[in-house]
């Protein structure tokens, strides 16, 4: 795979890129997500690092995108992974 990354855009067939994220402890977790245009990703969540679970699937309309976990408030802590589909 060949990109480059500005700061701002992925160019290439980019790999999945956490860029960001921040907890409120009123709203959840916000994440951007950043790829290829296009791209589908299965976003997952685990407790333990050893069992993951679907939250969500998304497709990149541009080279990046905020998601908000809203379920994350329900627990002390999760650890994220987002898989190419």
């Amino acid at each position: 795979m060949e990109f480059q990354w500005n700061g701002d855009t992925l160019i290439g067939d980019a790999p999945i890129m956490l860029t960001s994220g921040s907890f409120n402890p009123e709203r959840g977790f916000l994440m951007r997500l950043a790829g290829s245009i296009g791209q589908g990703i299965e976003l997952q969540t685990s407790r333990d690092l050893i069992t993951w679970q679907a939250v969500t699937n998304l497709t990149l309309a541009t080279e990046a995108l905020d998601y908000l976990d809203a379920d994350a408030l329900k627990f002390p802590f999760r650890f994220y992974r987002a898989a190419v589909r």
